[in-house]
């Protein structure tokens, strides 16, 4: 997938609900965007929504989008929900979320795309209308058999997204739709969603730019150097010094580009005769997703140059290293560009140490997360308004700090903290304490589970298919 020049478009390959699909490149944002008027800009905006929809009241907003419940005007006894998507989005994130529901959408517990409407550089995805169960009213009172029949039709969507390759990156109750009538379950919002091969791609190339290590330095001058007010177990803002080596080598980068190949787009006809014009001009073609099991191995398994390897920023590091202080060498060194997209409270540990090589373990944190809800019947369970540090160190309060400090060893990273040692809280008692006079009858297995998928070392957590033959999950109740 690639740019275009201004007024750029995407044609998805298309295979079955869509007559045509074309995304222009976002606009500024109206001020229409911001208040009341938000319904009536889209509706304005693209014609055809308004022929074929009556928008009702609002189910759902995030950052970048509101959704709607919907009425068909051909047919009223048939209810959307049609995902209203803000200008400032980026425009290939747009893509790859219709790309994904399109793929993967409609199996697994995964809501799937009746169609989009593109105009004036606005998206709307129709997708079928679920009436769901708020999650703060199903926690008060969720038995045993509903929370594994939650956490299990979880994992067996993860496991469908996580067998193409796809990491969700953003897991959480709001994101997972829940009927408690009919026991219906779909995940949804795939905004955030990245290729797990581009991904390590990326990260390899990251690696590539960034100085892992400062020189080592002489006593005096490390002694000179050392901030008082600084830690190491900490986020700085590098600025100020640039390095030319590397500024070279992105430049160099940068020329190196080749031609994108381009495809026709198959014009299939959505059931409900939904269309989009399209505009023939320039189209940049989006792939499809990976179909399950066939991954690139070669690919998948990109392994870093042995420079990248070896311990150097271990074996010759720079005076602060492993001390309380931090020196103003290492502040100016250039920030680790690791993704760090997702909800508060519910990324992992390797996002919030910004560990570049992230997998589809991070969905696992995710649901760990949920259920650490669903048995304390509390919401949320981590603080989502609390920053990385923070977030890391309420982590360390129930799981203890030993496990973390390993598991970030084995991530090249490393956690000074002060007290050195945190003690582990035992997951049973503590959520019992949490649930305090509200009960819950539910095996002791559960807590197994929850502590295998809060692992702090995402190559030692469970994955969504191991998750699924827990015992927890497995048993018959």
């Amino acid at each position: 997938m690639e740019k275009t020049k201004s007024n750029s478009h995407i044609v998805l390959n298309c295979s079955s609900n869509f007559q045509s699909l074309r995304i222009e490149d976002p606009k500024k944002s109206s001020p229409e965007c911001e208040n009341n008027q938000f319904p009536q800009y889209f509706l304005r905006s693209i014609p055809d929504l308004k022929r074929h929809f009556s928008l009702q009241e609002k189910i759902g907003e995030g950052t970048f989008s509101k959704v709607f419940k919907s009425k068909l005007l051909k047919n009223p006894t048939k209810s959307f929900a049609l995902k209203c998507i803000v200008p400032t989005m980026k425009w290939d994130r747009v893509a790859n979320e219709i790309r994904y529901l399109r793929d993967l959408g409609g199996n697994s517990n995964i809501i799937g795309v009746r169609t989009c409407f593109f105009g004036s550089g606005l998206c709307v995805i129709v997708m079928p209308y679920f009436p769901n169960t708020k999650f703060v009213d199903f926690l008060k009172d969720a038995n045993g058999f509903e929370i594994q029949s939650y956490m299990k039709n979880l994992f067996i969507a993860l496991e469908a997204v996580h067998k193409h390759g796809i990491i969700h990156r953003d897991i959480k109750p709001s994101n997972f739709l829940f009927n408690r009538k009919s026991m219906t379950f779909g995940l949804i919002d795939f905004g955030l969603a990245e290729d797990e091969v581009v991904l390590r791609k990326h990260a390899l190339s990251a690696r590539e730019n960034i100085q892992f290590a400062s020189p080592a330095l002489s006593s005096k001058s490390a002694i000179k150097e050392l901030v008082a007010t600084k830690s190491n177990f900490a986020l700085h803002d590098r600025e100020g010094i640039k390095n030319p080596v590397l500024i070279k080598k992105r430049t160099y980068d940068d020329m190196a580009t080749t031609p994108s190949n381009t495809t026709s787009s198959k014009k299939v006809k959505c059931n409900e005769n939904f269309s989009t014009p399209v505009k023939r001009k320039n189209p940049a073609v989006i792939p499809e997703t990976p179909p399950k099991n066939n991954v690139d191995k070669k690919e998948a398994e990109v392994k870093p140059r042995k420079f990248i390897l070896k311990p150097s920023s271990i074996s010759n590091p720079c005076a602060c290293y492993g001390k309380e202080q931090i020196c103003n060498n290492c502040l100016r060194r250039f920030d680790l560009a690791a993704p760090r997209a997702g909800t508060r409270g519910f990324r992992a540990p390797e996002v919030l140490l910004r560990h570049l090589q992230q997998t589809t373990a991070i969905d696992v944190w995710s649901a760990g997360v949920i259920m650490a809800c669903l048995l304390s019947r509390r919401y949320p369970f981590f603080s989502t308004f609390a920053d990385d540090l923070t977030s890391l160190s309420q982590m360390m309060t129930v799981l203890g700090s030993k496990r973390f400090i390993k598991a970030a060893k084995e991530l090249n990273q490393s956690i000074i903290m002060n007290p050195k040692t945190i003690p582990p809280l035992d997951l049973k008692k503590l959520c019992e304490n949490l649930r305090g006079n509200n009960s819950l009858e539910i095996d002791d297995s559960a807590y197994d589970l929850l502590d295998h998928l809060l692992e702090p070392n995402p190559r030692k957590r469970l994955t969504a298919s191991e998750a699924l033959m827990h015992p927890f999950i497995s048993q018959k109740t």
